[in-house]
């Protein structure tokens, strides 16, 4: 629940490559993090309906929410830095911090707050034995 304007969660985003082939050190990849964000008033309908803005920020990434959100919600899509710590085995992985802030407050009641994380890897070419390979997430509280 954020009831206040400057009312934040946070959690760390972990996303790891984990059985992949062999990289060569000059692969192209790119580990990706999409967050999902859904805001309600307890008790209420979802509806179109004015809501207090969220600003989300990974870094120096960030979004803010519209202020008449659809039902659905919103997604942004967060580049990762990433390392490749055991390039020949083809573990490589990347992390960071969410950060979801309530920016208005005084007029607006306290919304519940639904999130969503989702890894993504982006290859410019396959590599050859990738067949095993897998993308894993954590999520956790900092």
């Amino acid at each position: 629940m954020l009831a206040d304007a400057g009312a934040r969660e946070s959690w760390l985003a972990r996303v790891s490559l984990v059985g992949g082939p062999v990289l060569e050190p000059d692969f192209d990849f790119g580990l990706r993090l999409f967050v999902g964000v859904r805001l309600t008033y307890p008790g209420r309908p979802t509806g179109a309906a004015e809501m207090p803005r969220l600003r989300v920020g990974s870094g120096a990434f960030q979004f803010e929410t519209d202020p008449f959100p659809s039902a659905e919600g919103m997604t942004q899509e967060f580049p990762l830095a990433s390392s490749c710590s055991a390039p020949a085995s083809g573990a490589c992985s990347g992390e960071t911090t969410v950060t979801i802030e309530r920016i208005d407050g005084a007029i607006f009641p306290p919304v519940a707050l639904d999130w969503s994380a989702q890894a993504a890897l982006r290859v410019s070419d396959c590599p050859p034995n990738a067949g095993g390979a897998r993308l894993e997430l954590e999520v956790r509280r900092p």
